[in-house]
């Protein structure tokens, strides 16, 4: 009879020790779980998945005109990101763009109050799941003279 009641023991602990653990992984999960998401969602693919070039780039009077390419590659493409480099340093202009997959746009940039235009340089600004854009890296450049 005494033999019976000790294996019954043995099982009991070991329930009891598998649903602490069970208990102890739910606790550390609500903890770690969200910091994953926010984290997951500040990362963002656009920028790995979404590709542009320039085809075309020349001075025309006081603007910079230049052909943006956006090649195949999932990503909600809201902005470019021009940036023309010329004797005094460089300037930044955000244009919105909005292209699907495999268009082209062309863009205009006042170049009225910069002197020796020497490069033009573009980085797509994608949209984020949680509502910011992000800017990615230059995707390409091209030598002009302005």
């Amino acid at each position: 009879m005494l033999r019976g009641k000790r294996a019954m023991s043995e099982v009991i602990t070991s329930v009891l020790i598998i649903l602490l653990v069970i208990a102890a992984i739910v606790i550390v999960w609500g903890f770690v779980g969200p910091m994953l998401k926010k984290t997951s969602e500040d990362i963002g693919t656009g920028c790995v998945t979404v590709s542009t070039e320039i085809t075309s780039a020349s001075c025309t009077g006081n603007a910079l005109a230049l052909t943006v390419k956006r090649n195949a590659g999932e990503a909600d493409l809201k902005k470019i990101r021009v940036v023309v480099t010329h004797s005094a340093g460089s300037d930044t202009f955000d244009e919105e763009v909005g292209m699907e997959e495999l268009a082209s746009r062309n863009l205009e940039v006042d170049v009225s109050n910069m002197t020796d235009v020497s490069k033009v340089e573009i980085a797509p600004i994608v949209a984020k799941s949680g509502g910011d854009d992000d800017v990615c890296s230059i995707q390409d450049s091209q030598e002009v003279t302005c």
